[in-house]
């Protein structure tokens, strides 16, 4: 009886994940669709199931994306599920991959470019442009369910550029340095450490695990965009905030 009842639960269990294996991904975005609405997100031209496929991403103030997925369902056996994606359209071709694991999710070895038109939509709203490309090499971060911060890591570059902000009743531009980016973690926070060339701080951010924010841009910045900081400062600007 022993027998008979251990080859029935491996039945059901081979037929529940041939099921899921093969559900037709409409069905799953029918149900997540509210959701994702609500976040002014959409899929369209979707293709395949929940463990590989394709489709048209599209986010609010961005153009559309390609949005491609393969699970990889062995390591189903050491309780997490890693999806390999690749997302790209003409301003940006990025790839890596989305591990989800009973605690909490994760990115792994994200790779890729960001050019600056695909920033365009958010800098229109605030009547600013920017050139210059973002290249994110080998990123690497992990949260809890619940907003719980693990490790991160990874390398960040901007290649530089004009950016032209408005200041009073006209625009001025200023002339951004080509900037390169550690990104780390510790104990208490995610940081991000933004230097010159010649590794001269010019920003540091940080994401503490109590979900206190903080940005300082350096004198170091102002003074290379010929932006005036009275004596005595070190910093240009200083924000801290709640995120989570």
């Amino acid at each position: 009886m022993r027998i008979r009842l251990k080859l029935v639960l491996l039945f059901v269990a081979v037929y529940v994940i041939a099921l899921v294996v093969t559900v037709p991904l409409g069905w799953v975005i029918q149900y997540a669709n509210p959701m994702l609405r609500s976040q002014g997100i959409s899929l369209a031209d979707t293709q395949g199931n929940i463990w590989q496929g394709t489709s048209q991403l599209s986010v609010p103030n961005n153009p559309a994306f390609n949005l491609e997925w393969q699970a990889r369902p062995l390591s189903l056996l050491t309780a997490k599920l890693p999806y390999d994606v690749h997302v790209s359209n003409n301003a940006l071709d990025v790839s890596g991959r989305v591990v989800l694991r009973p605690m909490g999710f994760g990115i792994a070895g994200v790779s890729g470019y960001v050019d600056d038109s695909a920033f365009a939509g958010v800098t229109r709203l605030y009547r600013t442009t920017v050139q210059g490309r973002l290249v994110i090499s080998d990123l690497t971060a992990n949260a809890g369910w619940r907003g719980a911060l693990g490790d991160a890591s990874g390398e960040l570059s901007w290649s530089g550029g004009p950016v032209e902000v408005p200041m009073g009743r006209s625009n001025q531009q200023f002339d951004i340095p080509q900037m390169q980016g550690q990104v780390t973690s510790d104990d208490t926070a995610w940081r991000v450490a933004i230097d010159a060339l010649d590794n001269t701080s010019l920003i540091q951010a940080e994401l503490g695990r109590d979900g206190q924010g903080r940005v300082v841009v350096q004198r170091a910045l102002a003074e290379r965009l010929n932006i005036p900081v009275p004596a005595g400062r070190q910093t240009l600007i200083e924000i801290s905030q709640k995120v989570f």
